[in-house]
């Protein structure tokens, strides 16, 4: 059956967000969720949920931004991970139906710097993967992770939040491949930083 499954699957040209916009600061989750459910077909809240209950944690639908912005935040703060390490571990480790579903269905690949792996990154997109970037504006504004991949002739990303870094009227701005490679290597825009990555591809 399983493999019935994924014979059958064929990745979207891009993944719907349908109306998702993140609470908090649950981008990284966010991001690895849209990736997840596009191919498992699970709904997006089944992840969130995962999580609450990995960590025992009371999901309350109308409050989970706020409770998981700050567990999610302070655990990686004591674990002495990044956001993109910790859901990576998530992926790899939990034994909760989502994660344990999604381990069978894709993997998830860790990057430190993206810049220095624009290629590699490059050529996984156009062979399907879909990737979460961290991207930072100069100044005190934290890190926010974007999902991209690739579809026809051009690159997308995913918008989930107001604060928007590209085109504030879209929420799937598209990118020909030198737009693209600029953001992998810091000089689409002055000030914008590309931080590290997570691959996110077919198993």
């Amino acid at each position: 059956m399983l493999k019935l499954v994924l014979m059958e699957y064929k990745k979207p040209e891009i993944v719907d967000p349908g109306n998702h916009m993140q609470w908090g600061k649950s981008c990284v989750l966010t991001a690895y969720t849209l990736a997840a459910s596009s191919i498992s077909k699970r709904p997006m809240n089944e992840y969130f949920e995962g999580y609450f209950k990995q960590f025992q944690l009371e999901y309350i639908a109308k409050d989970y931004g706020m409770v998981y912005d700050g567990h999610f935040h302070d655990h990686i703060r004591t674990m002495g991970l990044n956001g993109h390490r910790m859901v990576q571990m998530l992926h790899n480790c939990s034994d909760k139906q989502p994660f344990v579903l999604s381990r069978i269905m894709f993997n998830v690949d860790y990057i430190n710097k993206s810049a220095k792996k624009a290629e590699e990154i490059v050529l996984r997109l156009k062979l399907g993967a879909m990737v979460s970037l961290s991207l930072k504006k100069e100044g005190p504004e934290d890190a926010h992770s974007m999902l991209f991949g690739f579809g026809g002739d051009n690159f997308w990303g995913i918008e989930t939040t107001q604060n928007k870094y590209f085109d504030k009227r879209k929420k799937h701005p598209r990118f020909k491949e030198e737009e693209f490679r600029k953001i992998l290597d810091n000089t689409y825009r002055e000030g914008l930083v590309c931080g590290d990555a997570l691959v996110i591809c077919e198993a």
